[in-house]
């Protein structure tokens, strides 16, 4: 089956505007705790733009992370790593860096961590062709969903994911009612890029069962 223009979901939020954050470094070579703490942040509100120049300040942030024993911080930026080598196509690496993610993450930390993890895993096994296994990263994570979390992209995007997975198993019922589900919350949790996404996913669903 080949496949149609669909949106997959990404476990994460990051901009960064070139020049933004120029890389410094403190006496024992490590980027500056205050400054990693800004940087770390501000990668958490804001949408990834991928560019050597985000991934030599993820590299510094992972050495301090690493030096520092901060495991708290280690899955999220293993997830934003991930996700770059997912955008750039380097899906093994991305499995790698997933992999240590998940090893890395400790009961006590932020549990949204662990879900832009789960998101972005379901991203490269969508990525690879292995719908079976999406499905079940993607429900067996949502189930565990707790609302009272703060608004995350990592949900929407599970759900997306979810749902071209299911469009692509020939459950196109299942695939149109997840598209909504999207476009419900995103419009909930007031996210409009995420909502602009499940409306162009819902338009190539509908392409799909009508061609």
């Amino acid at each position: 089956m080949s496949k149609a223009p669909f949106l997959s979901g990404a476990g994460l939020c990051l901009l960064l505007c070139h020049g933004t954050f120029a890389q410094q470094t403190s006496s024992d070579g490590l980027i500056p705790s205050d400054r990693a703490d800004s940087i770390f942040q501000h990668f958490e509100t804001h949408r990834l733009e991928i560019s050597p120049e985000v991934s030599l300040v993820l590299d510094s942030l992972l050495e301090r992370s690493i030096q520092t024993n901060d495991s708290c911080r280690l899955p999220r930026i293993r997830s934003w790593r991930a996700h770059g080598y997912y955008a750039r196509g380097q899906l093994d690496s991305a499995m790698f860096e997933l992999d240590l993610g998940q090893r890395a993450y400790r009961p006590g930390c932020d549990s949204l961590h662990y879900m832009s993890l789960q998101a972005n895993l379901s991203s490269t096994l969508l990525e690879l062709g292995e719908f079976e296994r999406v499905v079940t990263v993607t429900e067996t994570v949502l189930a565990r969903w707790n609302d009272e979390w703060a608004r995350s992209s990592s949900r929407n995007a599970l759900l997306t994911n979810r749902a071209i997975a299911k469009a692509y198993m020939g459950d196109m019922e299942g695939a149109l009612a997840g598209f909504k589900d999207v476009r419900e919350n995103a419009r909930r949790e007031g996210m409009p890029h995420d909502e602009l996404d499940a409306l162009g996913n819902l338009g190539a669903l509908f392409g799909m069962m009508s061609g």
